[in-house]
C-alpha cells in the first residue's frame, strides 16, 4: 500500500500518458483571450457558464461594474461592464473571475468584494429561471443583489441578472491535459472493452493519517492553485518535513524545493509519498492515452494517524474511510462541471462489471470503489478482544456496498478480528 496518493500505473506502459506534471504555455493563465465566446444567446442550463465570458444585466438594464472599493450596478453599457469568467466549483456553482484575476466574493457585513484569492468567499451558487440568474453565497447563505448607492452587495432575497455574453475575460489558472481526441467508443454498451486497467491506487488519499500528512490534493472547488500548494510545515525549504525526507532520503535530515504550480519544480517526485500525484488533469491524461478502469482503494491506518502529530480528521479509520468515498464522488461532480454538467465528466463510479462495461464503451472511465484498511468494518482489536461482533460486520457491508464500495481488503497492515496477515496468527474471529 503506497504511503501517499499513487502515480498512475499506466505510465510505465504509456511514455505518452506519464503524470509528469503539463502546465498550459507560458502566459495562457493571465493573459486575456484574444477573443471571448460568440455564442448569440446565454446557456439553456446552468452548467453550460462553465468557462463562458458574461456580463451581467439588472432589470433596469444597468451593468455590474468593476470598481475600486469592489463592484456597482451602474454601467450604462456592456463595454463598460465588467468581464466575468465563469469557473465551475461544483454542479451549478461558480467563480466569477473578473478581468483583474480577482473574484467576486462575500465577506462580513453583507459586503462584496473582488477577492485577490479563490475561496469559499467566492463560491456561489447558481439558479437559471428564464433566461436570468441568481446567486446565493455558499459562505454566507445570503444573496447577490444591489444595495444603496448602487453598490453590489448581499441580500437575504437575491436579485436576478441577466447574463450577457461578451469578450476579454482572463483565462483562469489551471493544467491542460496536454492531449487531444477523444477516446473510442464501443459499437455498442455491452462491446468488448480495450485499454489499460490500474487495479490499485489511492486518489483519495489527501485524508490519510489526519488529514495534514499529504501535500496537495487531486482537485480543489477553487483550482489548481489551491490544490497543489505544498504542507504549511514544509515551508520555507522542505527541511522541517522530517517524515517526507526520511521517506525519500532514509534520514529524517534534508530539504526540498516546495513549489507545486506553477513549475512544479519540488513536487510531484518519482520518490516522494507526502506530495500529490494523481491531480485530476493527470487522470484526465491517461485516460485519453488508454487507461479504462481504475479502482480507487480508499485507505487509512489509525496506528499511524495516532503517531503522526499534525492532524485535522478523525483517525476512526472507518470514518475516514467514508469521507474518503464521499471525496470520489465530489470529484465525480467536480468533472462533470469542467465538462458541462451532470453525467457529462470521463470520470464515471461503477457497481458492476456490466455498468463498467457501459462506461468504457461510452468512452469514459469507470472507477471502481475500494478499500484498504487495517480496521475493516470497525474490527480491530484490542488486547485479543474482538471490537465488533456479527451485527457490526453486517451493518458496515451493508453500509459499504450502499455506498458503492465493490472491492475490499478483509486484512491490511495489522491483525485485526476478522484475520491475520500470516497464517501462524489467528486473531479471534468474528465470522
Amino acid at each position: 500500500m503506497a504511503v501517499a496518493a499513487a502515480v498512475v500505473a499506466s505510465s510505465a506502459v504509456l511514455p505518452a500518458t506519464s503524470v509528469a506534471p503539463v502546465v498550459a504555455a507560458p502566459g495562457d493563465a493571465s493573459r486575456a483571450e484574444a477573443a471571448g465566446p460568440t455564442r448569440a444567446a446565454a446557456p439553456t442550463d446552468v452548467y453550460g457558464f462553465v468557462r463562458g465570458c458574461f456580463a451581467l444585466r439588472r432589470a433596469n438594464g444597468a451593468y455590474v461594474v468593476k470598481d475600486p472599493l469592489g463592484y456597482a450596478a451602474g454601467g450604462a453599457t456592456a463595454g463598460a461592464a465588467a468581464r466575468f469568467r465563469f469557473q465551475a466549483t461544483a454542479l451549478g456553482r461558480y467563480m466569477l473571475y473578473d478581468q483583474d484575476r480577482t473574484t467576486l466574493a462575500a465577506v462580513p457585513a453583507d459586503l462584496v468584494v473582488a477577492a485577490p484569492r479563490p475561496g469559499k468567499s467566492s463560491d456561489w451558487r447558481v439558479r437559471l429561471s428564464r433566461g436570468r440568474l441568481t446567486f446565493t453565497s455558499v459562505a454566507t447563505g445570503k444573496g447577490l443583489g444591489v444595495g444603496l448607492l448602487d453598490r453590489v452587495t448581499q441580500t437575504a432575497t437575491p436579485e436576478s441578472f441577466t447574463p450577457v455574453a461578451v469578450t476579454g475575460c482572463k483565462r483562469f489558472p489551471e493544467m491542460t491535459a496536454n492531449a487531444t481526441g477523444a477516446p473510442r467508443k464501443g459499437s455498442s454498451p455491452d462491446a468488448r472493452v480495450y485499454g489499460y486497467l490500474d487495479d490499485h491506487i489511492h486518489i483519495s488519499a489527501f485524508r490519510f493519517l489526519g488529514g495534514r500528512f499529504h501535500c496537495g490534493r487531486p482537485w480543489s472547488p477553487y483550482g489548481v492553485t489551491v490544490a497543489m500548494r505544498d504542507c504549511a510545515d514544509h515551508q520555507p525549504n522542505g527541511a522541517a518535513a522530517v517524515f517526507e525526507n526520511f521517506l525519500a532520503n532514509g534520514s529524517p535530515v534534508g530539504t526540498h524545493d516546495t513549489e507545486g504550480w506553477p513549475s512544479f519544480e519540488g513536487w510531484p517526485r518519482s520518490e516522494s509519498l507526502t506530495h500529490e500525484g494523481t491531480y485530476w488533469r493527470w487522470i484526465e491524461r491517461s485516460w485519453r492515452g488508454g487507461v479504462r478502469i481504475m479502482v480507487n482503494d480508499v485507505v487509512e491506518n489509525r496506528a499511524l494517524c495516532e503517531i503522526y502529530p499534525l492532524k485535522q480528521n478523525d483517525c476512526d479509520e472507518m470514518v475516514s474511510a467514508r469521507r474518503q468515498i464521499d471525496d470520489m464522488y465530489d470529484l465525480q461532480d467536480y468533472i462533470d462541471a469542467q465538462y458541462g454538467g451532470p453525467g457529462r465528466g470521463f470520470f464515471r463510479v461503477v457497481t458492476s462489471s456490466t455498468q463498467a462495461r457501459r462506461v468504457i464503451n461510452d468512452g469514459k472511465l469507470a472507477v471502481v470503489l475500494g478499500i484498504e484498511v487495517s480496521e475493516t468494518l470497525g474490527c480491530g482489536q484490542f488486547r485479543g478482544t474482538p471490537m465488533c461482533d456479527r451485527a457490526t460486520i453486517s451493518r458496515e457491508l451493508d453500509d459499504l456496498h450502499r455506498r458503492g464500495v465493490r472491492s475490499l481488503f478483509p486484512v491490511h497492515k495489522f491483525d485485526n478480528a476478522l484475520g491475520a496477515r500470516t497464517s501462524t496468527k489467528a486473531p479471534p474471529a468474528c465470522w
